[in-house]
């Protein structure tokens, strides 16, 4: 349901529309441990973006340009951000036309040009439903955190927290193409 009217649909940017990834942003953050729910302090929230952004960018290669992340936002983008941008070839969208991320997303879901190509990367229940209706593939963000480590070649243990097996500063530098395009196509690009 839309903030302003209801239930009448917001327009999207033709990139969002046509997207192959879409990701429920903060979901994904808190998944992989670049976000806490106790801290939503807004320059912790932005540093958890951030590496999100550039963690995702690093292992999309050229298909960044064809994924979208959908940020909770309140009423407003925050502070000195638009509603829509991009970022290392990302789109970015923060839900403020929306109630959360997640309406927002159910909303693009709906009105996408061609869901059946669209992955979906969201542990939400209600979203990953839209997402089937659909006919979009579904991934929960554990499953793209079990990917970031088999394509970064980590494996998580006691010793190393979800954090650094996942932080693009620490990734193996002799990640091949091959590897690349393998994890490519099993996320549907």
């Amino acid at each position: 349901m839309s903030r302003s009217s209801g239930s009448e649909s917001k327009p999207f940017p033709p990139q969002v529309l046509s997207c192959k990834l879409l990701v429920d942003g903060y979901n994904l953050m808190y998944a992989i441990g670049y976000a806490q729910a106790a801290d939503t302090r807004p320059k912790a929230l932005e540093s958890g973006r951030n590496r999100l952004i550039e963690l995702l960018a690093e292992h999309l290669g050229p298909a960044a340009n064809q994924t979208c992340i959908v940020f909770d936002a309140g009423d407003v983008a925050p502070k000195g951000l638009p509603k829509f941008y991009q970022k290392r070839s990302i789109h970015l969208l923060f839900s403020s036309d929306y109630l959360s991320a997640d309406e927002c997303i159910q909303e693009i879901l709906q009105v996408h040009s061609n869901p059946k190509r669209l992955v979906l990367l969201s542990s939400d229940h209600s979203v990953q439903r839209k997402g089937t209706a659909r006919g979009a593939t579904i991934r929960d963000s554990e499953d793209w955190k079990q990917a970031m480590e088999l394509l970064t070649d980590r494996t998580l243990n006691d010793k190393q927290p979800a954090e650094e097996a996942l932080d693009p500063s620490k990734q193996n530098p002799n990640l091949s193409a091959s590897d690349r395009e393998k994890w490519l196509r099993e996320f549907g690009f």
